[in-house]
């Protein structure tokens, strides 16, 4: 603003009483809008904070939920990795009993009872299939 329009403006509010008022009035209102823009300020910055705080909490709370459920999962990972072992040792004594069976089978001096007598006394089940029904 030109220095001349101000000395103007103030010059005729003096003169006319009313003026003066207004001025005062004006600058009064000036002040008070700029601390209410503080206030109003202050107070979304405040509810901003607390909003914050609330999704940060919840944040925290999801974090901790994620972390028990990979936890779960891992134990339920290495229980299912311990029982595929558990099957694969099975099934390895299984193949291996059925080769050592199919051996016998094709034997030429194997008799049907000689095989019933082998096959229950060296059958999986007496092995570690048996260990693991237990």
């Amino acid at each position: 603003m030109n220095w001349l329009t101000v000395v103007a403006s103030v010059l005729a509010a003096l003169l006319t009483g009313a003026g003066g008022a207004a001025m005062v009035n004006a600058l009064a209102r000036r002040t008070v809008t700029k601390v209410e823009a503080v206030n109003r300020l202050n107070e979304s910055t405040l509810e901003w904070a607390e909003q914050l705080k609330a999704d940060a909490a919840g944040a925290r709370v999801e974090a901790a939920e994620a972390r028990r459920e990979a936890a779960e999962a891992r134990r339920e990972a290495t229980d299912a990795r311990r029982e595929m072992r558990a099957i694969k040792l099975e099934a390895e004594e299984l193949a291996a009993f059925m080769g050592q069976m199919v051996r016998w089978v094709q034997s030429p001096d194997m008799s049907m009872e000689r095989l019933r007598v082998l096959v229950s006394q060296a059958g999986p089940l007496n092995g570690l299939a048996r260990k693991m029904e237990g």
